[in-house]
């Protein structure tokens, strides 16, 4: 979530999906539990096509590592093993659409039933103002047991998210992570 912050709570620079939501512009497909299938995705890069144009669209979904699975599953039919063979197996990071490559990238905090369809220059995490670039602080001893003949430090930093051109972005969730 983002939170602007207050004089006891420090501010929350949100994250992707505070900004990639139909509200701020971006394409939002929910499919209240059906399987994902690769018309799903590909129905989602023309839209974005459509809105924004080949140059502007998202180029890498970001997604779980069920979502990865998923759509590795679609080109499965592919994986064709030579005689003697004792190694197989599909991964797709990687795939050609109609609106030119798109790049597949797993991690562990995106919800198991969900992609994000990322414009990745577009987006970008820093620093806010010098001294929010990450370092150590000497913190001032209080009472309540922070007394003594120690150096009591914290380690401070003040990060802020950059997110353009969310039209040419999008999310697909809730599908099935059964089927």
């Amino acid at each position: 979530p983002r939170f602007a912050g207050s004089a006891t709570v420090p501010a929350m620079l949100g994250g992707l999906k505070f900004y990639v939501t139909g509200a701020n512009g971006a394409t939002v497909t929910d499919l209240a539990n059906a399987s994902l299938t690769r018309k799903d995705i590909d129905d989602l890069l023309q839209t974005l096509y459509q809105t924004v144009g080949a140059d502007k669209m998202a180029r890498t979904i970001l997604t779980s590592p069920w979502g990865k699975r998923k759509v590795t599953s679609f080109f499965s039919a592919a994986e064709r093993l030579p005689p003697g063979a004792s190694e197989a197996g599909v991964v797709i990071d990687r795939f050609n659409s109609e609106w030119g490559p798109i790049e597949i990238m797993m991690h562990q905090a995106v919800a198991e039933n969900e992609l994000l369809f990322l414009q990745r220059e577009q987006n970008t995490i820093g620093h806010y103002g010098p001294r929010g670039r990450p370092h150590l602080e000497e913190a001032i001893a209080t009472s309540g047991g922070n007394t003594g003949p120690f150096l009591r430090r914290i380690f401070y930093g003040d990060l802020s998210m950059l997110c353009k051109g969310v039209q040419g972005e999008g999310r697909i969730h809730r599908f099935s992570t059964t089927s």
